[in-house]
């Protein structure tokens, strides 16, 4: 038996969220910037549009797929805040507040790549009747 869709994607994303919070929690001084670049800017955006694409086509949500387009937002949002934004708290002291533009960003691109599968799903069915 396979698991249902609306499960699976969720799932992916946070294990690509958690592996992107991992990495960066343990790279080192040298390799810091490299595996941030992979990991905020390669792997979450495209584990956001992929997840969102499919999504999108597969209309796995229905009218709930805003929440999951917020969602993707927020969880983009938290990844430089509970890994740089912490660190800075915690050797200063001083607490930073969330990157709302980062949210923006995660939403945005998860916005955009639901938008794409809705449409290419609402070519198919258009030619398929």
């Amino acid at each position: 038996m396979k698991p249902p869709i609306k499960l699976v994607l969720p799932v992916i994303y946070l294990c690509a969220w958690a592996a992107s919070v991992a990495l960066i929690w343990s790279a080192g001084t040298v390799d810091l910037i490299g595996v941030t670049i992979l990991s905020l800017y390669v792997l979450m955006p495209l584990v956001t549009a992929g997840t969102s694409l499919v999504a999108g086509l597969r209309n796995v949500y229905g009218r709930f797929a805003r929440i999951g387009i917020l969602a993707s937002g927020v969880l983009y949002m938290l990844i430089p805040y509970v890994t740089f934004s912490f660190a800075n708290t915690l050797a200063t002291g001083n607490l930073h507040a969330p990157d709302l533009m980062m949210l923006l960003v995660g939403s945005g691109l998860s916005l955009i790549s639901y938008l794409v599968g809705a449409a290419i799903r609402h070519v198919r069915s258009a030619r398929a009747s």
